[in-house]
């Protein structure tokens, strides 16, 4: 049902925009770039079908682009409500570690399609993944880093923050979920350098480069040097992905698709999952999920995140800058644009970024209004 509401909202705006001709120009750029992919993926892919399930599950994408700047016309409400969703989000993980609910391992088929509900599983320790009241335990594990790190950066109180941020980490760690607990980790200890060394040269915003770099190179390493001997038992995930999943994964893009243009939109992932099973890669790397989908065009819109990033100012837009850097810090392990929050923060970054006004405002809001008193600003319609 939310998924239904989400799209006839962007199809109002679609239909306002044609008749009012005034059209948001980086949802107008995002929609023409998915719509060149498409044409690739016909190209390539077994089902037409996937194409189509690429642009559902990225829905929010373009939801973040339009209406992200109305999470900042009442801060104080967004606080509230993200506040209240963080603690479903915990309180969700600890129950489920207490409880096994009874809709986990549900699946059900629509379309003749097998679609998985909630998954239940194990990590190699044989210890429950908690997906608490999410679809899967890294949703959870997501949703909880997500929903912290911009309830961090917008709380007022230093004691508050940081209570939070420290009572998050145990549902955290219980999902098991290695890439957001690393990702955790990073943030937690910018948390405590940015505290002390001062950001001579923008030397913060230089990791989002760094982390990028780091995300493209693992990858592409892995296909030169992917045999290994008596790996720690806890890495032994990593390691797969460097020996077996990315060494798959070009070589997939190289036998079913285009060197230079990938396999189209929908030619790794979730759509591929469902429609495209026997050739399914999960694509656990940010990089190599938006080469097979983009091609080399994947890298550079990769890198203009990261070059758009060094324009962020640390004090009013910090949470777009920790935002890019988790987004960049998980995916050298896993594609977490295809995750709901992640890629509606992603949309909400594209919209703002682009936005000079919208950028002045927030800047305004962040350092005076929600602080002081409850006046309130009106955010400039997207232009």
């Amino acid at each position: 049902m939310l998924l239904l509401f989400i799209i006839l909202v962007i199809t109002t705006y679609i239909s306002q925009s044609l008749l009012t001709y005034r059209i948001n120009r980086t949802f107008l750029v995002v929609i023409i770039i998915f719509i060149f992919h498409s044409i690739v993926a016909l190209f390539y892919l077994d089902n037409y079908l996937m194409p189509l399930f690429a642009w559902k599950t990225y829905t929010l994408l373009f939801f973040g682009i339009l209406y992200g700047h109305i999470f900042f016309t009442n801060l104080r409400l967004t606080i509230r409500i993200f506040s209240i969703l963080l603690i479903c989000a915990v309180m969700g993980v600890i129950i489920n570690y207490f409880k096994v609910f009874p809709w986990e391992g549900l699946e059900y088929s629509l379309g003749g399609i097998d679609i998985e509900a909630v998954r239940s599983w194990v990590d190699m320790f044989g210890i429950r993944r908690l997906s608490g009241f999410a679809r899967a335990s890294y949703d959870a594990a997501i949703q909880i880093l997500l929903l912290a790190l911009f309830l961090f950066c917008h709380l007022k109180k230093n004691l508050s923050k940081i209570l939070m941020w420290l009572l998050v980490a145990p549902p955290i760690l219980l999902t098991t979920t290695k890439g957001i607990i690393i990702t955790y980790l990073l943030l937690t200890l910018y948390f405590m350098i940015h505290r002390i060394v001062p950001n001579i040269g923008k030397i913060y915003q230089k990791l989002l480069l760094i982390l990028l770099t780091i995300v493209i190179i693992l990858p592409i390493v892995s296909v030169i040097f992917h045999t290994y001997h008596n790996i720690p038992l806890f890495l032994e995930s990593f390691f797969m992905r460097i020996s077996i999943a990315w060494p798959e994964d070009f070589r997939l893009i190289q036998e079913y698709g285009n060197l230079l243009l990938g396999r189209g939109l929908g030619g790794m992932g979730t759509s591929q999952q469902y429609f495209e099973p026997q050739k399914f890669n999960a694509g656990d790397n940010l990089f190599v999920l938006f080469y097979a989908n983009f091609g080399l065009l994947g890298i550079a819109y990769l890198f203009y995140l990261a070059i758009r990033g060094q324009s962020l100012d640390l004090k009013t837009e910090q949470f777009y800058y920790l935002f890019l850097f988790s987004f960049f810090a998980f995916g050298i392990v896993t594609a977490g644009v295809e995750n709901g929050l992640f890629c509606m923060f992603l949309g909400m970054f594209l919209g703002y970024i682009n936005n000079r006004e919208l950028r002045s405002v927030n800047r305004e809001l962040c350092s005076t209004v929600w602080l002081t008193d409850k006046r309130s600003k009106k955010l400039p319609e997207s232009i």
